[in-house]
Parts: C-alpha cells; sequence; structure tokens
C-alpha cells in the first residue's frame, strides 16, 4: 500500500470527522457507506472559495436528491485558522457533509499526498484508492450535477467474494495459502513494475505445497488479473493496483476473523470443561442407608 492509497484508507475508516455543530460525524465514510469522495480543500478566510462553496452545495444537492443511491460524498477539508472558524464557515455556507479539522494530522496528510498548492480545490478519490479527478473544481463548473455522475461512472466496486473460498479448506491449508497470496501480491503492491514480481513459477515447491493445494488460491489469483503462461502465471502490466490492494485486505481480514473465531472457540471450549468440572465439584450429596452417594454431573 502506498503513501496515497494509506491516506484514502485513514480517510475512509477514521471516526474522527466532524460535523456543521463541531461534534462528530455520525459514522466513518466506510460504515455510511460512501465509495466515493470529493475532497473539497477550502477556507473561509480565501474569498474564491466562499464564491465557489454555495455553488458546490446547490450542484451537490441537486444530485443527491435525483439519485439517492448515490455512494459519493464530500468531504470539507479545512484550511479555516481554528476549530471555531471551520465550524462558523460550514454552518454559513456548507451542505451536509462532513469535515476534517484544521491542523489535524490527517487535514495535513491529505494536504500533503494531493499536492494542494492553492484553494479553492475539489479531488475526487474512491475506495479503492484510484483518483478520479483532480480538477473537480473546473468539473463542477463546467458541467454541474453531471460532473457526480461522470465520477460515479468511473467507480468500479470491486467483488473480492471470491476469497471466502479459502474458508473450504483446512485450517491449516487456509492459512498456508493466505500467507503466500498475501505475499505475492504485497510484492506486486510495493514494486509494481518490477516483472519479477508479476510472474509465478507453477513449479516452485512452495507454489505447489500451499497454493496447489488450496481451493480458491488460483481462483483469487486469476481474479485479480493474473494469466496462464507456459509453466508460470503472469501478471499484464495492465492489471489493477487497487485491485489487487482490495483483495490482499481482504484475505487478511479473512485470516484475522479465522484467528479471532479460533481463539473465540477455543476459549468457549474452556469455559464448558471448567463450568463441567466445577459443577462436579460442588455437586450436591445424597445418602442412602449410611452410604454417601456422589452425584456427579457430566
Amino acid at each position: 500500500m502506498d503513501s496515497t492509497q494509506r491516506v484514502i484508507h485513514e480517510l475512509f475508516n477514521t471516526t474522527s470527522l466532524v460535523n456543521k455543530d463541531g461534534g462528530s460525524w455520525k459514522s466513518s465514510l466506510k460504515n455510511s457507506g460512501a465509495k466515493i469522495v470529493a475532497l473539497y480543500f477550502s477556507a473561509h478566510w480565501c474569498p474564491p472559495c466562499r464564491q465557489f462553496t454555495p455553488i458546490l452545495k446547490s450542484v451537490y444537492e441537486a444530485y443527491k436528491n435525483s439519485n439517492m443511491n448515490s455512494k459519493l460524498s464530500i468531504v470539507f477539508v479545512s484550511g479555516d485558522r481554528s476549530q471555531s472558524e471551520m465550524t462558523a464557515y460550514m454552518k454559513e455556507a456548507h451542505g451536509n457533509w462532513p469535515g476534517v479539522s484544521p491542523g489535524s494530522s490527517l487535514q495535513q496528510s491529505l494536504n500533503t499526498t494531493f499536492q494542494i498548492r492553492g484553494i479553492p480545490a475539489l479531488v475526487v478519490i474512491d475506495i479503492n484508492g484510484e483518483i478520479l479527478s483532480r480538477e473537480g473544481r473546473q468539473d463542477v463548473m463546467a458541467l454541474k450535477s453531471q460532473a457526480f455522475k461522470n465520477w460515479e461512472g468511473m467507480f468500479t466496486d470491486i467483488d473480492t467474494s471470491v476469497v471466502d473460498t479459502l474458508l473450504d479448506n483446512p485450517k491449516d491449508v487456509m492459512t498456508g495459502a493466505a500467507e503466500i497470496l498475501i505475499k505475492l501480491l504485497c510484492n506486486v503492491i510495493r514494486e509494481p513494475n518490477n516483472i519479477k514480481y508479476r510472474s509465478i513459477r507453477l513449479g516452485n515447491p512452495k507454489i505447489e505445497s500451499k497454493l496447489l493445494v488450496a481451493n480458491g488460491a488460483f481462483e483469487i489469483l486469476f481474479t485479480v488479473g493474473f494469466e496462464e503462461g507456459t509453466d508460470s502465471l503472469i501478471l499484464p502490466m495492465s492489471a489493477s493496483i487497487p485491485m489487487i490492494t482490495a483483495f490482499k485486505s481482504a484475505i487478511e481480514k479473512l485470516v484475522e476473523t479465522g484467528s479471532k473465531n479460533t481463539i473465540a472457540s477455543a476459549s468457549t471450549s474452556e469455559s464448558f470443561v471448567a463450568a463441567n468440572l466445577n459443577r462436579q465439584i460442588n455437586a450436591p450429596s445424597f445418602s442412602s442407608n449410611s452410604n454417601t452417594l456422589l452425584a456427579l454431573q457430566g
């Protein structure tokens, strides 16, 4: 995951966004269902910003009213001098969207990552880590609500459900395959132009012992873009890095969830044994003709 994808991941998952009242936004962007975000870099002290903000609000509200299932949100990245100035600006002119507080680490990361040199600026990104437009302000001024429709049309919702087929394997097989898959995908993400990471030799002992035996492993590689060669799998240069990143994250989440379930299952089993033992130790005793019979429950 490169620096741009890291800051986009942080943006979609943070719970530090604020609303017009200065309080916490209702949810993270990811949990609210947003898949596309137009980052609005602006500040109240900036005259061109005060001219553009009402236009952006009007166009956005018109688009949302006619597209109720839209997955696009605006996020105000404040360049104001204080939190109180930001809140006053949002109440005065902004639409119903969250903001990133001035001076916060996220605000600084977003400005640095997207190389913001002047405001107002509107940069459109998606949850996969793609930059859909760096000229959002110009797009809105020229196309009005059609700009939002165009950005939504550019978004591809990546389906990673094939990763769940790894669950059809025994625990050790699933874990071994997941570790190899994560390593292969990480190599490509880290060095996307390195040819050696785009070729998987099928005769490699680890590939044979960990991937060939695992249900779903090769289906995952084919889904992210690998193609069959003579004795290897080849990943074309046209393959989508955001897609590969999404699959890597899905596999990591599967392994993490599987580990938690295993721990929970073991804990439940241990609790059951302990409770059983406790019942046996503390079971009531009964007398019959001076002979004491212990009633053991188990």
